[in-house]
């Protein structure tokens, strides 16, 4: 899809290049994010969506005009009457929304909304995948970055010269922040989430891990770069997302025309490739997976094997976990939505293996508990 160069964008008042010296810890973080509220760069987030009906998903109430592929919203915030936001879907299901909104009204205006409404989610890009996105803009582009934000996790595999064991994160700033940060992949075994990377003299471009990308100026350069980074995640995202879709709790009849109806389950299974489940692995999934409760759980040794109840807090999902040393299998219980099921397996990929892949494991018939699935 041709992405727009939005007319009337007002540029950014230019940097100050004495704010690029090389400072660390979250003193500088408060600095860029008024830094942000100050300027009024482009921001585009990129959305995951239900395909039918994502324009009053997304945007409720608000007033809407539509021009061509693009949709204008006029969100109410507390800043001023209303912040425009464009939006269009890129490809289906995949929703760009521009802006030129800071933090604090995107919050108001659409984040809380992305995070509770069924069928809405930020497009999450896996750490092996958001390595190809900035090393290629860097490669492809030129420029350096300037500021980053890496993490890691106490169970992460990614090797690490010193101290594997410990949970990280750090941020950075600096003229060598592009060495530094590889360096830092290096001996500590952080992942870049969050980055910003200085594209040329005239422009500054940002991009994470949660499908944002802002710009400084609305340039022709600055959409490549947006293009480049849609485009080299965009499949496997979707991909991602079809899986999720897939994942379903239904009741049908036993005979065409008729006969008795029984419960029919599409389950997943997220496919541990890195490490085997442990007890220990088990807890840090009951302390970490934010967002989601834990009810009935049951674990048995030797040959482990877990079970429990999830709940979604925020879309209200619930699905049953079967979990053995190799794989945990999602089983839909309850208002099944897509997001649900990516954000399980985020944690997954975040806090117990890096690694973990997922798929359809099968269809469950007969209840919760009956038949059997098949690859």
């Amino acid at each position: 899809m041709r992405l727009p160069l939005l007319a009337g964008h007002p540029r950014a008042r230019e940097d100050d290049p004495a704010r690029e010296v090389a400072q660390q810890g979250d003193s500088h973080e408060h600095r860029n994010r008024d830094d942000d509220r100050r300027r009024n760069w482009l921001k585009v987030h990129c959305v995951l969506a239900k395909s039918d009906g994502w324009v009053q998903s997304l945007f409720g109430a608000a007033p809407v005009t539509r021009m061509g592929v693009l949709v204008d919203a006029r969100v109410p915030v507390e800043s001023q009457r209303g912040e425009a936001f464009y939006a269009l879907e890129y490809e289906p299901g995949l929703i760009l929304v521009f802006s030129t909104a800071t933090q604090e009204d995107y919050e108001t205006a659409l984040e809380k909304r992305i995070d509770e409404t069924p069928g809405l989610a930020k497009m999450w890009v896996r750490p092996d995948m958001f390595e190809g996105v900035w090393r290629g803009v860097l490669d492809r582009f030129g420029g350096r970055v300037y500021w980053f934000i890496s993490r890691r996790s106490a169970n992460d595999s990614t090797p690490a010269e010193l101290r594997p064991g410990y949970a990280r994160r750090l941020n950075y700033s600096g003229e060598d922040a592009t060495d530094t940060m590889r360096e830092l992949l290096s001996i500590y075994g952080v992942l870049p989430e969050s980055l910003k990377i200085q594209a040329s003299d005239e422009l500054k471009v940002q991009i994470t891990n949660e499908g944002l990308f802002a710009a400084q100026h609305p340039t022709r350069t600055a959409i490549e770069i947006l293009r480049f980074f849609v485009e080299s995640v965009k499949d496997r995202v979707l991909a991602l997302k079809a899986t999720s879709e897939s994942l379903r709790f239904g009741v049908q009849t036993v005979y065409d025309g008729g006969g008795p109806r029984v419960a029919t389950v599409d389950a997943g299974e997220i496919l541990l490739e890195g490490r085997s489940l442990d007890q220990v692995l088990v807890d840090s999934m009951l302390e970490n997976f934010e967002g989601f409760s834990f009810l009935d759980t049951h674990t048995e040794q030797g040959s482990l094997s877990f079970v429990a109840t999830v709940v979604d807090r925020q879309k209200g999902t619930v699905f049953e976990v079967s979990a053995s040393e190799d794989g945990i299998r999602m089983i839909p219980k309850y208002n099944a939505s897509f997001e649900s099921f990516l954000s399980f397996y985020r944690a997954v990929v975040e806090w117990i293996d890096d690694k973990a892949t997922m798929r359809v494991f099968g269809q469950y018939a007969g209840g919760m508990n009956g038949g059997s699935g098949s690859d």
